[in-house]
């Protein structure tokens, strides 16, 4: 997303005081919220573009006002861990009272330098549970091959022992 985001148009990423978001000449507010609200359809995940420190555009919005839910900065030691690596992943990020796992990815400008982060998160609740059930799948799948393991191993040995008693009796 953040790649797409960065390469779709040419020029400066610039974020006006009436809440638009431009790349360039274009205004890509309403483009670029589609793109981040079917990805959202699609993995269940929240998107945000961060310019700066600042949330501009994030899928993350409040039911009343339909406002940017999270305006929260990022702190500095997650910014510069980003900007080091070109990514992060937060296994605990609170956000406007609710724990998201968060994964971010550095924005460029079309000179290659950083100007914000795009960051995917889920809720932390939500993670945790799908978690829960891939083990308590892994659990159940488990148990089903020792359950067949030994039911195979069982009629193989008496095989082999029926076997090897009518061989001694010969």
């Amino acid at each position: 997303l953040g790649r797409m985001l960065s390469n779709e148009y040419d020029g400066a990423w610039a974020a006006g005081s009436d809440g638009r978001v431009t790349k360039g000449s274009t205004d890509v507010t309403t483009e670029y919220l589609q793109i981040m609200d079917e990805a959202k359809r699609e993995t269940s995940y929240d998107y945000s573009v961060i310019l700066g420190r600042k949330t501009v555009l994030s899928t993350m919005v409040k039911r009343d006002d339909n406002s940017i839910r999270s305006t929260n900065e990022i702190p500095e030691s997650v910014a510069a861990m980003i900007e080091k690596d070109g990514y992060h992943y937060e296994k605990s990020r609170k956000l406007e009272g609710r724990t998201y796992c968060s994964y971010y990815r550095v924005l460029k400008d079309d000179d290659g330098n950083n100007v914000g982060f795009v960051m995917a998160a889920e809720d932390s609740d939500l993670a945790e549970s799908e978690i829960d059930r891939a083990m308590a799948f892994m659990i159940v799948l488990a148990v089903v091959f020792f359950a067949v393991s030994a039911v195979i191993g069982t009629i193989v040995s008496r095989k082999v022992s029926k076997s090897l008693t009518d061989v001694a009796e010969d």
